[in-house]
């Protein structure tokens, strides 16, 4: 049975499922490229890093590469990323900025579990301003520190 003969139901829900399983699967990819990493194993198969071994032997484009191994290291650090990931409630592009959040501004653990659970289920844009607003309201925190000194 090919796809154009499935009703309406049965492609929504083959839909849902695939996009479920694909969420598992990158879970899984970054699960594996960890590993690749602890093992340096790009480098056994003559890449320099684990980044060209994912474009080049992976067929990955930059972005997608870049992406995938930002998301890996920032489950290291954070378990939770990772838990959200397989659960489906956020998405590559946002773990990237909550890495990039996280970095920048050295999130605490009670930070780091907000500004995920915020994360959830939200769009890029949303994700971007609330990011935005928890760099402010850092540089806020700083400020006063400062002025009481």
């Amino acid at each position: 049975m090919t796809i154009k003969n499935l009703s309406d139901q049965k492609l929504l829900l083959n839909t849902k499922h695939f996009v479920a399983k694909e969420r598992k699967l990158t879970a899984y990819i970054l699960d594996h490229l960890q590993e690749v990493e602890k093992r340096k194993l790009y480098y056994y198969q003559r890449y320099s890093a684990l980044f060209s071994y994912c474009v080049k032997e992976l067929c990955y484009s930059e972005d997608q590469a870049y992406r995938r191994i930002n998301a890996m290291r920032i489950a290291v650090k954070v378990p939770k990323v990772k838990e959200k990931l397989n659960q489906g409630t956020i998405t590559l592009s946002n773990i990237n900025l909550f890495s990039a959040a996280n970095n920048e501004l050295k999130l605490n653990p009670m930070e780091q579990n907000s500004l995920l659970t915020k994360m959830e289920n939200q769009s890029k844009r949303h994700c971007k301003t609330m990011v935005h607003e928890v760099r402010i309201k850092k540089a806020k925190s700083v400020t006063i520190k400062r002025a009481h000194v």
